[in-house]
């Protein structure tokens, strides 16, 4: 029998986003803000949205929001994650104004649109601590 396979990490040094993740391990929750009109984003994009600045910075938000949307996963189409079947992706809108898709630790039965949420973090190692949101 070979050894489990371990879970994928993201690249936390990939230059798009390692401010993120640098946060991420401060447990501080950040966006892409454009230092030309003041738009936030999440996901990082190379040059605003709105004005097409490349001028941004990342800029710490409230970590609260609510869900907008969620799927609950009951296969696991990466093998490492079969452990944790069934688990639920939420689209979080923050107060902040900023969308994301990520994990929701909440119990799939209790989860409900509009519902508040908080961001927390999964220290994974040294290096990467993964967003999640759960009930606020």
């Amino acid at each position: 029998m070979s050894a489990p396979r371990p879970k994928p990490l993201p690249d936390v040094k990939a230059p798009d986003t390692a401010g993120f993740y640098e946060a991420a391990k401060r447990h501080s929750l950040v966006v892409q803000k454009c230092n030309n009109c003041g738009e936030m984003r999440f996901p990082p994009l190379p040059i605003c949205s709105n004005c097409w600045s490349s001028d941004q910075d990342w800029a710490e938000i409230e970590p609260t929001g609510t869900v907008w949307s969620w799927v609950v996963y009951h296969r696991a189409l990466e093998p490492s994650f079969a452990d944790e079947i069934p688990y639920a992706v939420g689209r979080v809108k923050t107060t902040a104004g900023p969308t994301f898709t990520v994990r929701l630790n909440i119990p799939i039965e209790e989860i409900e649109i509009d519902m508040p949420v908080t961001a927390t973090f999964k220290d994974v190692n040294d290096e990467v601590s993964l967003l999640e949101f759960s009930k606020a």
